[in-house]
C-alpha cells in the first residue's frame, strides 16, 4: 500500500510538472507573438524618416496589468494610419489578454502622454514635461 501511494504521488507530481512546463511554453510562445507584433508596428514607423515633426503624431500602445497604456509611440501621417491604428489596437488587446491569462503584475503608475513629437537625426522623439524619454 505504501509503495502504491508513493507511485501515485510521484505520478501526480510528474503530471503537475508537465502542466507547468506546458503553461510556461504557452506563455513564452504568447510573449514571442507580442514581441513580433510590436516589431511589426515599429517597423512601420521606422519606414519613414522624421524630418518634419508636424507630420507626426503619437498614440498610446500596450496595456499595463493595472490598466492604461504601457507607453506611447510616434507615427508619421504618411503611413496607412488606419492600418497602423488597427495594429496598435490589436497589440494592446493582445497584451491585455496576456496580462490577464498569465496573472502578470507590474507597478500601477499612470503613464502620462507626451507633449509633442520632435525629429532628431531622422528619428521621432517623444517630448515629455521633464524632457524627453
Amino acid at each position: 500500500m505504501k509503495t502504491y501511494f508513493l507511485m501515485l504521488m510521484t505520478t501526480i507530481i510528474g503530471l503537475s510538472a508537465c502542466d507547468k512546463d506546458t503553461n510556461t511554453d504557452l506563455q513564452d510562445r504568447d510573449k514571442e507573438k507580442l514581441t513580433e507584433m510590436r516589431k511589426e508596428i515599429q517597423d512601420m514607423v521606422d519606414s519613414v524618416n522624421c524630418t518634419d515633426a508636424s507630420e507626426w503624431s503619437f498614440s498610446a500602445i500596450g496595456s499595463k496589468p493595472c490598466g492604461g497604456p504601457i507607453g506611447y509611440i510616434a507615427y508619421p501621417h504618411s503611413i496607412d494610419t488606419a492600418l497602423f491604428n488597427d495594429m496598435v489596437d490589436t497589440y494592446t488587446k493582445a497584451e491585455k489578454d496576456y496580462n490577464t491569462t498569465y496573472n502578470i503584475i507590474s507597478d500601477c503608475r499612470a503613464i502620462s502622454p507626451p507633449k509633442a513629437v520632435e525629429c532628431v537625426d531622422g528619428k521621432p522623439n517623444l517630448v515629455y514635461n521633464g524632457g524627453d524619454l
